[in-house]
This record gives structure tokens, C-alpha cells and sequence, in this order.
């Protein structure tokens, strides 16, 4: 387990929510995560949100783009060049490794406003796990196939995400949350596969001409 987490058999509460609270130390106004509006204000009146932000963002370009392009023996332009290339690698590894969690046959988005949901039951109905088993997969998608793990503890090293697991596993089977699982990465590509198809018979179905009428996963 993490240390100085408490032990599973004190992880007893009286929601997911109040298991996250537990787990992760609370934030400034007491919320995990804090409310959007509660964060912008903060962030727009309190300068070391400015500088936390600003502060990583030009050392990431010195040292994706100055650097290389100073002591590197390529052109500028041939900096920017591989500066994209990798860029859109990235991007695009990022977005298949955690959107294959999100859009799925086994995912279920609640309807309705207000969200009749708990913030953290929220988190685990809308994602999916896959490959937990793998050191390959959970390395090269940088721990993103503990999708759920990664929505509920945002701001916890994801090496603590592997002992927090079966905690996860024992609290969500406590309140009779679903947790979902693919055993592996393709079964993972092909489920995902499967649920764009999906979308797409749907949005050829006559019914779905009227905009006012949106499909759902469920």
C-alpha cells in the first residue's frame, strides 16, 4: 500500500468519493478536485498558479526547440520539423491509449442534469482498465491503462497506482460500482473498435435524422 495511506480495512466510507478524500490529501477548500470555478478564481488572482504554469511551459519549449537547434547539428527549421513529428507521436499514442478507456461498449454515460452520480462513481462508470498485468503496456502508456485510478487520484504518482488497486477493487465492490476491466491491450483496440461501429449504424438510422434526438452509448 501506499505509505502512510491507510489500511484497507480503514477505507471504509460512506462513498467512492469519501474513499479519494482518504487516499489523497484534500485540497485547499477541502474538495478532490476542487470545483472549476474555485480553480479559476484562484489560479486568476494568486500569481504562483501563473508561475507554475508558465514556468514548465518555457522550459518544455527550451528544451524541445533552443536547445536541440543551439548545440544540435540541424537547421531551425529542421528542429520544428522533428519538434512536430514527435508531437504528433505523442499526441496521438496519448489520445488511443486513454480514449480506448472512455469510448467503449462497457462504459456508461449517465444522462440527465444534474448527474444523479457521485463525482468519484462517476469516474469509474465513464472509464475502462486494460493490460494491468503488462509491465509493456503499462510502461509505454505511461500507466494510462489505470485510466480509472489516473480520473480518481489526479495528483498521485502513478507507481502508487499498482498496491492502490486492490483497495479500488474492494471499495467499488462495496457500493456496487462496476469496475471494469480488459485483460489485455488489443481486447481493449477491438472493444473500442466495436463501439464506433456502433456510433456509426446509429447515425445512419433514420430516427437520428432529428438533431434533437442525440444516440447514446446505452
Amino acid at each position: 500500500r501506499v505509505m502512510g495511506s491507510p489500511s484497507p480495512s480503514r477505507l471504509r466510507s460512506r462513498s467512492l468519493t469519501e474513499l479519494t478524500r482518504q487516499i489523497a490529501p484534500p485540497t485547499k477548500n477541502g474538495h478532490a478536485p476542487p470545483p472549476i470555478e474555485s480553480r479559476k478564481s484562484s489560479q486568476s488572482v494568486n500569481p504562483p498558479h501563473v508561475l507554475r504554469f508558465y514556468i514548465p511551459v518555457t522550459m518544455f519549449y527550451v528544451y524541445r526547440l533552443i536547445l536541440p537547434w543551439t548545440i544540435g547539428a540541424i537547421s531551425f527549421p529542421a528542429t520544428i520539423g522533428l519538434f512536430l513529428l514527435t508531437e504528433a507521436v505523442a499526441g496521438t499514442m496519448f489520445g488511443y491509449f486513454s480514449q480506448i478507456s472512455h469510448i467503449s461498449t462497457e462504459v456508461a454515460w449517465p444522462t440527465g442534469t444534474p448527474i444523479p452520480k457521485d463525482w468519484a462513481e462517476l469516474q469509474v462508470l465513464t472509464a475502462r482498465d486494460y493490460s494491468q498485468d503488462s509491465k509493456f503496456w503499462t510502461y509505454i502508456s505511461g500507466y494510462l491503462n489505470y485510466q480509472v485510478m489516473h480520473h480518481l487520484f489526479p495528483g498521485i504518482a502513478p507507481y502508487h497506482y499498482v498496491p492502490l488497486l486492490p483497495i479500488l477493487k474492494e471499495t467499488c465492490a462495496e457500493f456496487n460500482i462496476p469496475y471494469k476491466v480488459q485483460p489485455s491491450f488489443w481486447a481493449a483496440v477491438q472493444d473500442h473498435w466495436k463501439h464506433l461501429a456502433q456510433f456509426q449504424t446509429m447515425l445512419k438510422d433514420p430516427k437520428y435524422a432529428n438533431r434533437d434526438i442525440k444516440p447514446h452509448a446505452h
